[in-house]
């Protein structure tokens, strides 16, 4: 919305007027995105600030009388242009870039074109050096380097909308909105001789209004329009007025970052909202297809009747029992275990049958809540985005906010009986292994690569996982380190008890015990199926 052409321009004449003459004293950076300029006068010792901001959503230059420095997390930029003195700001080749011109034959470039934006030092006619993605950008001559990211296809010329955007690219869409309300078109007209003329008419009128600015923001519906004269367009709005293009960027930023931080809270609480209905959803389908083959259970007991009916036909160390011909119209292959005999074999089916059919009711009853905690979910999510109330809505908020650090892990469960965490960082590692794993759990880490802690919870410790959940369990282990691109990666793990932390050991690091070591290949849950 600020890297309009004409608001560019207005903020060159602005900034030529305010720091001409002044010198750079500090660059530095405490945002990710932002970027602030000391200067000073020698003769007044005035000090002013211009902070640059380069967010693909919101860019924009500012000239400000004070600015709170942090005392931690500040980096310090662009040690050449330091004690270099202002000669002069203007706009650069008519386009959407700010220079200013330093007396020693540098120059600093501010540069506007969409999800391109940088500061660019420049020195006969090279860049020499740069604020954001130095390795593409250091080295190219500045003309070669704006035409290469403004050019743009050619394209054929058929509709209004396209010949204004052709002719008139600096204008914007606010000032293409208001030429399509005085010429009472949508824009995707067929061009036209006539139209073309009527459009040129429009805009030199319009550009009569630019060339005696007023600062003015207008309020639509829930957004804000930074412009420079009296719009037609929307009509019946409410308008403040500014005494110069710096208060109306400062009134606007006040403007953008309050509706932003509105709009951040609804979207905070809707992905939460819209998470947790994705996970029930995924727990409502393992349970169909649960219950989809606990259904045919009694398959399982017709296939332990048939081998003790066919008895007769099963010989030491057949793998399979195969029953075809007269009373038998489809062809059944039973399979068999070698080292059995045909009554184990048959008690082995028998048993699966029992825990298949008892387990049926049990999934049934899960169905029914998983269903119900679908359709909460499903009602929280339209209330959310129904809701204008922005205080319930940071309550909310606050709410989710006080939810267990245990959120601050990735968390997977293998065979629907035990829980992988995951740390994220140095700091959620050492709170996993410290706070959030009891002794008898297995903790995992990848031999020579960094990785995450990753703990799989035993909270049976009669029933200790079989060999594939531990190997699954390292996999995940070997996915979140240095060696997830490789084939076979040796993961240690051991109990939680043998894991320790000796003082003086920084964030993250700890020695392990009675190890055992296997190896895996790299690899999330889905991928293991």
């Amino acid at each position: 919305m600020l890297d309009n052409f004409f608001l560019l321009k207005e903020v060159s004449k602005y900034l030529k007027k305010e720091i001409s003459g002044f010198t750079i004293k500090e660059i530095f950076t405490q945002e990710k995105d932002k970027l602030v300029i000391i200067l000073s006068d020698t003769q007044s010792s005035l000090i002013k600030f211009i902070e640059f901001s380069t967010e693909d959503k919101n860019p924009y230059l500012l000239l400000k009388n004070e600015y709170g420095k942090a005392k931690k997390n500040v980096l310090n930029l662009l040690a050449g242009l330091y004690e270099q003195e202002i000669a002069d700001v203007n706009i650069f080749n008519d386009d959407r870039i700010i220079k200013l011109t330093l007396t020693n034959d540098l120059s600093v470039f501010f540069i506007f074109f969409k999800s391109k934006y940088n500061l660019l030092v420049v020195a006969d006619g090279k860049i020499i050096d740069s604020f954001k993605n130095k390795k593409e950008v250091i080295g190219a001559f500045i003309n070669d380097y704006l035409k290469r990211k403004e050019a743009k296809s050619k394209k054929s010329i058929s509709m209004v909308k396209e010949y204004f955007r052709s002719k008139y690219r600096h204008y914007g869409d606010s000032i293409f909105k208001e030429v399509l309300f005085l010429m009472n078109i949508k824009g995707d007209e067929k061009i036209s001789e006539e139209l073309s003329k009527y459009i040129d008419i429009k805009v030199e009128e319009i550009s009569k209004f630019l060339n005696k600015p007023e600062y003015l923001i207008y309020k639509y519906k829930s957004e804000f329009l930074p412009v420079l004269f009296k719009m037609r367009h929307p009509e019946n709005c409410e308008f403040i007025e500014y005494k110069n293009i710096n208060e109306l960027i400062q009134a606007y930023l006040k403007f953008y970052y309050n509706k932003s931080s509105d709009r951040e809270v609804r979207e905070y609480i809707l992905t939460k909202k819209e998470n947790n209905l994705k996970n029930s959803e995924k727990k409502y389908n393992s349970l169909l297809k649960q219950l989809e083959f606990s259904g045919n259970s009694i398959q399982l007991k017709n296939y332990g009747d048939l081998i003790l009916s066919n008895i007769y036909l099963i010989k030491k160390g057949d793998d399979k029992l195969i029953l075809e011909g007269e009373g038998y119209p489809d062809k059944i292959v039973i399979s068999l275990k070698k080292d059995l005999s045909p009554s184990e074999n048959a008690s082995v089916y028998y048993e699966k049958y029992k825990k298949l059919k008892n387990s049926v009711d049990l999934l049934n009853d899960k169905i029914i809540k998983q269903k119900n905690e679908i359709d909460l979910f499903e009602k929280e999510i339209e209330d959310i985005k129904s809701n204008k109330n922005i205080k319930s809505l940071k309550t909310m908020e606050k709410e989710y906010n006080k939810t267990d650090e245990s959120a601050r892990f990735r968390k997977f469960t293998l065979d629907e009986k035990f829980e992988v965490w995951v740390g994220k960082d140095s700091a959620s590692n050492d709170l996993l292994t410290t706070r959030y794993s009891s002794q008898n759990d297995l903790w995992f880490h990848v031999r020579g690569a960094s990785g995450s802690h990753t703990v799989m919870k035993i909270s049976d410790k009669k029933n200790p996982p079989e060999k594939k959940i531990i190997e699954k369990a390292a996999s995940i282990a070997a996915y979140y380190s240095k060696a997830r691109n490789a084939s076979n990666v040796p993961v240690a793990y051991c109990e939680k008890k043998y894991v320790k932390k000796k003082k003086g050991f920084k964030e993250g690091s700890v020695i392990m015990e009675r190890e055992k070591v296997i190896f895996v290949k790299p690899g999330l849950p889905e991928d293991m199926v």
